[in-house]
């Protein structure tokens, strides 16, 4: 048993679909306009939405749009029904989000096939993300007790030396304690901001859906100059290594948003600042081609083998340990790849050993 919203300005249709459905054992709420719709929609947030698209008030095309906006009911099933057939009211629609199209006048059967299906395919995806977000429960407590409680710990007993101690310690030392404070924050702030998006990901509230309705243009190269100023903040103890920005085309928009983006450059470009010899260089560049803005971060490191590549795209990233190399073990390159793939896009990384390793970035261009 469903729960279903039918939006029909036709009094007759609208009562045709309710009884149909409420004869086949589903519990049905109508409206006669979409604005009543989309109230409805966002209060009691059904299982299936069937709507008009012709409608004086709130077309359907308005409807879907703020259903897609909405956290609480983005991936609800939406079905179309119009009396508009023609290959341009079905291409604005899908692209908005429909999921499918009823074509006036339907039979009984073509309605319940079209009910049932979205219904089948949606408990299949919702499964999906329960087994997902169970994945993410745990890489999120693996990353708190580890990324988040040792650096805590760290700064707690800083700030214990300190209250103790502040009349008998040096400036120089109180300076030393206040690094070591900061160093513990950054990682912190880094984790949080990760543990976020992740959430993000995996609970289906950052997909390319997600963005196409309620993305925003934005001229790339200033992300990326925000996160060229992140990947500094979070590695600051490589500001020996110089980054080099080549920004072509630089009034090219791309629809994105900004902040999740932001944070998976930022996670591009400091791996390369980390994986950088003494006295480096990471070169970032991008330019338009093809429909497409493409980013390139290269450095010039010790490059990664193909199995260390693959695990690295999967769940892990670069973390400093005790003697100042860096080991894999979270989920920084995996998270960018899920964010620029929720923005349409794609992530190649080559590398070989000794050799140095390149990301490079494709994103669709901004038509509107």
């Amino acid at each position: 048993m469903a729960q279903i919203l039918v939006i029909e300005d036709e009094i007759s249709i609208r009562n045709n679909i309710a009884e149909t459905l409420e004869f086949n054992n589903h519990v049905v709420r109508t409206a006669d306009c979409g604005t009543h719709g989309l109230d409805m929609a966002y209060n009691y947030q059904p299982d299936l939405i069937i709507c008009d698209i012709m409608m004086d008030d709130l077309d359907g095309y308005a409807v879907l749009k703020g259903v897609r906006t909405n956290t609480q009911t983005a991936t609800t099933p939406f079905i179309f029904v119009t009396a508009k057939a023609d290959r341009n009211s079905m291409r604005a629609g899908m692209e908005l989000g429909a999921d499918d199209y009823l074509t006036k006048p339907f039979t009984t059967h073509e309605l319940l096939t079209a009910v049932e299906s979205r219904l089948d395919r949606h408990q299949l995806i919702s499964a999906a993300s329960g087994v997902r977000l169970d994945q993410v429960r745990e890489k999120l407590n693996t990353m708190i007790s580890r990324e988040l409680q040792e650096p805590l710990e760290s700064v707690n007993m800083i700030v214990d030396v300190i209250s103790r101690q502040i009349g008998h310690l040096s400036r120089e030392e109180v300076d030393d304690l206040l690094e070591t404070i900061s160093m513990g924050t950054r990682r912190m702030n880094r984790t949080v901001n990760q543990m976020v998006f992740l959430t993000r990901l995996a609970s289906g509230e950052l997909t390319p859906e997600v963005v196409a309705n309620t993305g925003r243009p934005m001229r790339l190269w200033e992300i990326l100059v925000t996160a060229i100023d992140m990947a500094h903040h979070f590695g600051y103890k490589r500001r020996d290594v110089l980054v080099n920005f080549e920004d072509y085309d630089r009034g090219t928009r791309i629809n994105c948003r900004p902040s999740a983006l932001k944070q998976a450059l930022a996670e591009l470009i400091l791996n390369a600042l980390l994986y950088s010899p003494i006295d480096g260089m990471v070169t970032i560049a991008q330019w338009e081609a093809d429909g497409s803005l493409w980013i390139m971060v290269e450095d010039h490191g010790p490059g990664m083998s193909i199995e260390r590549l693959h695990a690295a795209q999967t769940n892990l990233y670069a973390r400093e340990t005790d003697n100042g190399t860096y080991e894999d073990v979270g989920i920084g390159l995996s998270l960018a790849k899920g964010i620029i793939e929720a923005h349409n896009g794609a992530l190649e990384i080559q590398t070989a050993r000794d050799e140095g390793t390149r990301s490079l970035v494709r994103l669709p261009v901004y038509a509107g």
